[in-house]
C-alpha cells in the first residue's frame, strides 16, 4: 500500500495478511535485486494563522501564527463577543473540540471523543457550541456547553449529518445531510426534534444572514459557489460565482461576506481573501499570499478586526535507499 502520507506494506504472492514495512509518510517503493528506494514525506502540522481584517486598527497585513502544536489545528470560529475562539485540534491524539482566548492563550479541551470531532460553531448567545463527530460510527451532530460538560447528541440517523450552524435567534440548527439520497441543507430545533429539508439542489454548508431573512450556502459540486435563498422559501440566487477555495472557506458578517479563493500562479498557488460589501455591492481583496502551502477554513472576528485561516505547509520529501532489502 503506497501513498503521499500512507505506509508501505508487503504481502506474500500466495496471499495472506499484509505486513508493514515502513510507516507514515512512506510510499512509491521501487525494488531491484536487494536494493529498495522509496519516497519519505514529512508532514508539517496545520496551524491557525491570524491577519488583520478590513477594519483592522493596524496597517500591518503580515500574518501571524496564532494557534499551533505538534499536531493539526483548524476550523476556527470566533465567539459572538469576539473574546474566545473555538477550534478543532489533534494535540491530544485525536481531533477534538478546544476553546482558547482570542489571542490564542489558555487553550482548554472541551471534548474527549475517541473518534474525530470538529467544525465547532457558536450559538448566538455564546453559551453553546454545535459540532460534528464520527464517535457513534457515522457523522452526527452534538451540542456542548461552551464552559464544558457532557456533549448532547442531536442526531441518530444512519445517514451523515454534519457541519451545523445556528440560526440568529438560536432556535434552529442548520446542517448538511444525505438522508434524502443527495447532499442537502436541513434544519432542526436546537433543543432537538424532527428535521425539515431546506434546499433542493446539491448543497453543503449554510449560514443564516444577520437579519435572519436569508440562508447562504455552498453547492457541493465544482466549481464551489455561494448561493442564498429566503428563509421563508423562494428562489435560490447565486451570490459569489465559484470557485471558492473550499466549502467552508467563507463567513458572514453584519455588513459583508468574506470568502477565499485559490488559483494557480507563476510562483505557486495564490491564496486570497475577499470581502463582498453588502452596502456598496463591491468586492475587494483584503489579503493575498503566494506559495505552496494549503489553506483551509475562514473565521472573522465580530468587529472585523481579525481574520483566521488554517495553513498546512507542504511536506518535505526525500528519497530513501535500503540496502540488502529482502
Amino acid at each position: 500500500t503506497t501513498g503521499y502520507a500512507g505506509n508501505i506494506h508487503r504481502v506474500s504472492v500466495a496471499g495472506g495478511e499484509p505486513q508493514p514495512v515502513f510507516g507514515l509518510g512512506a510510499g512509491y517503493p521501487s525494488i531491484r535485486g536487494n536494493l529498495m528506494v522509496y519516497q519519505q514525506v514529512t508532514i508539517q502540522p496545520q496551524a491557525i494563522w491570524r491577519v488583520g481584517g478590513r477594519r483592522a486598527s493596524t496597517r500591518n497585513r503580515e500574518p501571524q501564527k496564532l494557534i499551533a502544536s505538534s499536531q493539526g489545528e483548524g476550523n476556527a470560529a470566533y465567539s459572538p463577543d469576539g473574546r474566545k475562539i473555538a477550534f478543532e485540534s489533534a494535540r491530544s491524539g485525536v481531533s477534538n473540540i478546544w476553546v482558547c482566548d482570542s489571542d490564542g492563550t489558555n487553550a482548554a479541551q472541551l471534548t474527549t471523543f475517541e473518534a474525530q470531532a470538529g467544525t465547532p460553531r457558536w450559538s448566538p448567545d455564546g453559551r453553546q457550541l454545535v459540532f460534528d463527530s464520527i464517535e457513534a460510527g457515522d457523522w452526527n451532530l452534538y451540542v456542548i456547553d461552551a464552559d464544558g460538560g457532557a456533549p448532547r447528541r442531536l442526531t441518530s440517523e444512519s445517514s451523515e449529518e454534519n457541519v451545523g450552524t445556528w440560526s440568529r435567534d438560536g432556535r434552529w440548527i442548520y446542517f448538511s445531510s444525505n438522508r434524502s439520497g443527495s447532499r442537502q441543507i436541513w434544519k432542526m430545533p436546537s433543543a432537538g426534534g424532527p428535521a425539515a429539508q431546506v434546499t433542493r439542489g446539491v448543497r453543503f454548508y449554510a449560514q443564516e444572514s444577520w437579519d435572519g431573512r436569508h440562508l447562504y450556502y455552498t453547492n457541493s459540486k465544482d466549481p464551489i459557489g455561494i448561493w442564498r435563498v429566503p428563509v421563508a422559501g423562494g428562489e435560490e440566487t447565486e451570490v459569489v460565482r465559484g470557485p471558492v477555495s473550499f466549502w467552508q472557506d467563507w463567513v458572514l458578517t453584519r455588513s459583508g461576506l468574506y470568502y477565499s479563493t485559490i488559483r494557480p500562479g507563476a510562483r505557486g498557488s495564490e491564496y486570497a481573501i475577499h470581502v463582498l460589501d453588502f452596502g456598496s455591492g463591491r468586492t475587494t481583496e483584503v489579503f493575498r499570499v503566494v506559495g505552496s502551502s494549503g489553506h483551509y477554513g475562514l473565521a472573522v472576528s465580530p468587529d472585523e478586526e481579525w481574520i483566521l485561516y488554517s495553513e498546512s505547509p507542504e511536506g518535505q520529501s526525500e528519497l530513501m535507499l535500503v540496502e540488502n532489502f529482502r
